[in-house]
């Protein structure tokens, strides 16, 4: 559930997955739009790393867009019949992802993929180790 993973929807008369949308769409995928004015998703992202977003549009008017951005910044957008796009890039703790219609569209998410980094260990070394000595110098401790 995206309610329960955090994301925030915006726009009255939500509609989830209508049908009227559904040509070239997988069904497993996500897809909506606002009815009565422009419907945007958020989700506060936490941690740090890359996020990998497929994502598209299946209005069909010309003016139809759907805009990623990450804290009002746009990344990339999708325009009328763009069923599948990727978008790649950083964040940190704290950061705003929004998807969103620009100005009307029909959100379509595919897929979201998250790797985060991995915070530096700090380094611990044992007394004797080949970090503390220098490998030659264990080398000859042990002969």
């Amino acid at each position: 559930n995206m309610l329960l993973a955090g994301w925030l929807f915006w726009g009255e008369d939500f509609k989830f997955q209508p049908s009227d949308y559904d040509s070239y769409v997988p069904q497993d995928s996500f897809w909506g739009f606002s009815g009565a004015q422009s419907a945007k998703m958020t989700l506060k992202l936490t941690g740090a790393g890359k996020l990998t977003l497929d994502f598209g549009n299946s209005a069909s008017d010309d003016s139809a867009k759907v805009l990623v951005a990450l804290n009002g910044e746009a990344k990339s957008s999708a325009g009328p019949f763009t069923f599948s796009q990727d978008v790649k890039f950083d964040f940190k703790d704290g950061d705003e992802l929004s998807i969103s219609e620009a100005p009307e569209g029909v959100i379509v998410i595919n897929k979201i993929g998250i790797e985060c980094a991995r915070p530096k260990a700090p380094k611990h070394e044992a007394p004797g180790s080949p970090e503390s000595k220098g490998v030659n110098q264990t080398e000859k401790a042990w002969k």
